[in-house]
């Protein structure tokens, strides 16, 4: 395995969606370190959250303050300590968007892609809601997908379809509702 630090990255898009009456959103994709619960991956994961809260504050002209999804390989698992996964959680303001859809455990390991439909490895692709104000991120629905033998072979990790709600808090007065479908 390779001893040197990857470079790793993120990509940020912001999606207006005016024309449906809902408020624009950040949707943040990252890859951290395949080094499971090192000090490297923990890094990637402060400078991350460091570069999102930026985000936070740039003024979009025309734009109301937008909502922000996290999705990506963290390369942990939920329940390990000392990984990117727990650097993002302990703010709470982070919400484990798949975990609070209480989406069955089996059949749910997105890596590797091959083999037993699920039943053996991890999930360690993620999705993540910032509580930011009013909106409240919701996951309806969170699965794996594996339809095919094509499916498997596409990448060694499995594709994830989701589908979310952006409700707005209702002690706010606009009671907005936000279907967002991801894959």
């Amino acid at each position: 395995m390779n001893q040197q630090e990857q470079p790793r990255g993120a990509l940020a898009v912001l999606v207006d969606l005016a024309s449906e009456d809902a408020r624009p959103m950040w949707v943040v994709n990252t890859h951290l370190s395949h080094r499971m619960a090192s000090a490297e991956q923990r890094r990637q994961a402060e400078e991350l959250l460091a570069w999102i809260e930026e985000l936070r504050h740039v003024p979009i002209p025309g734009l109301s303050r937008p909502t922000f999804l996290l999705a990506g390989d963290l390369n942990s698992s939920f329940y390990m300590p000392f990984s990117g996964y727990s650097v993002i959680v302990s703010d709470s303001r982070w919400k484990d968007l798949w975990k609070a859809a209480e989406a069955p455990c089996c059949c749910q390991a997105s890596f590797p892609a091959y083999g037993c439909g699920g039943l053996f490895g991890m999930r360690i692709d993620h999705l993540f809601g910032l509580r930011d104000g009013d909106a409240l991120p919701m996951c309806e629905l969170a699965h794996v997908l594996r339809r095919t033998p094509a499916d498997e072979m596409a990448s060694d990790h499995c594709a994830v379809f989701v589908q979310m709600d952006f409700v707005d808090d209702p002690a706010s007065e606009s009671g907005l509702e936000q279907k967002v479908l991801l894959m």
